[in-house]
């Protein structure tokens, strides 16, 4: 009676444990968790984020980024999140975390053109940057440059007004 019980309770922790985690990836050693159902990349550390912007440079656009700490990215190689091609279509919460040390520095002989220079460096209309702080930033470049967002990108070819939310930054 006793084994039949204490397997019941084991089986119902497993169940209940792989319920909590439906939809969601994680990679604790990599800084950051993917929930598939929300596109959302939860990010802990400095290189969490050096690897969820490549992930959304390399085609995960339309995710979202939520920090869920302070990030120091003393010492770590920034590429901003959205490129020329592929401009950021999310929404980047800094949960009132404070990114700091954040460095990027883009000339022509790097790039072979102006590059785009930021947190992000190129966004598409609608995107929200909210509930962030962005300390001790060196940021330089040529073209396309600014703490938050270098450009922002029209999706409609009818040249209308372009509109990103920043807010509590």
């Amino acid at each position: 009676m006793k084994k039949k019980l204490l397997a019941l309770i084991l089986c119902l922790v497993m169940v209940a444990s792989a319920i909590a985690t439906v939809g969601v990836s994680a990679d604790d050693a990599a800084g950051y968790t993917l929930d598939e159902q929300t596109k959302t990349f939860t990010v802990t550390t400095a290189d969490g984020l050096v690897a969820v912007a490549a992930l959304i440079n390399a085609g995960k656009l339309d995710h979202n980024v939520t920090l869920a700490a302070d990030i120091d990215m003393a010492g770590k190689k920034w590429t901003p999140i959205g490129t020329s091609n592929e401009p950021f279509k999310g929404v980047f919460d800094g949960g009132n975390f404070t990114i700091k040390n954040l460095e990027n520095i883009v000339t022509h002989e790097m790039t072979g053109a102006a590059g785009y220079c930021g947190l992000i460096g190129k966004a598409y209309d609608g995107v929200v940057v909210k509930n962030l702080w962005l300390v001790d930033a060196n940021l330089q470049g040529v073209e396309f440059t600014g703490a938050i967002i270098g450009e922002t990108a029209q999706e409609s070819a009818d040249n209308t007004e372009r509109k990103v939310v920043i807010e509590n930054v």
